[in-house]
């Protein structure tokens, strides 16, 4: 279980870009509105701010000079252990100057999205209103709790990498080959600079539509309405 009350966490301020009405209806009704990666679609909000392949990523791991079998570094061999075919036990395989791409698919979260940098393009560009998140550490306490109430867990929290084509490249020598997709987005995002958290369902059911209704007044105690 991933905890977001550590010293991890940036501990400064933070802003949540959106339309007046729905900061209006925020401000109202202390209902958060958690989206999914399912559900940014391009069509609807635009190229700006939708993005239809949330939750997509490529993994390119770089071969200079390396032979599977040899066990020098066990965090490659078993990261690619799923895909690469031995004749028999034992045997090994000799790679030069190769790469091994594969897609990285995970779109079955909720996600929470806001940034640590005031930029008045963004904020223009989201709907032109802000919530100011004035002690973060707190804000996403009780964000998560309440989260947790629902039956989700946090799976992951960072600020994204914004990366042309959203392709991750690792060289033979390293040791964690882990990436979440849905904290992976185009370099053309690159403006946005979010922090997201990320959750599943505790059952790991499909995420069919976004959370409307969390009602979470302990983290508003927190912020400032900036219409």
């Amino acid at each position: 279980m991933i905890t977001i009350n550590n010293s991890n966490l940036p501990p400064r301020r933070a802003y949540k870009f959106m339309e007046p009405k729905w900061l209006e209806k925020l401000k109202n009704d202390s209902k958060f509105f958690i989206n999914h990666l399912n559900n940014y679609p391009e069509s609807l909000l635009g190229k700006n701010v939708g993005d239809d392949l949330e939750g997509r990523a490529t993994k390119k791991i770089v071969f200079n000079n390396y032979t599977l079998g040899s066990l020098r570094n066990e965090a490659l061999e078993k990261e690619v252990s799923s895909y690469a075919v031995y004749s028999s036990p034992g045997s090994k395989m000799s790679l030069k100057n190769v790469a091994v791409v594969s897609q990285e698919i995970d779109m079955n979260q909720y996600v929470y999205c806001l940034t640590f940098d005031y930029n008045e393009e963004m904020r223009a560009e989201f709907g032109g209103s802000v919530l100011i998140i004035e002690d973060f550490h707190e804000f996403a306490y009780w964000i998560n709790r309440k989260m947790e109430k629902r039956n989700n867990y946090l799976s992951a929290f960072d600020t994204c990498q914004y990366i042309d084509s959203r392709k991750v490249s690792f060289d033979q020598n390293a040791q964690d080959f882990k990436l979440f997709p849905g904290l992976i987005k185009d370099s053309r995002y690159s403006k946005q600079n979010e922090f997201r958290f990320l959750w599943r369902k505790n059952d790991n059911s499909p995420i069919t539509k976004p959370i409307t209704d969390l009602y979470v007044p302990e983290a508003l105690k927190y912020c400032k309405f900036d219409f």
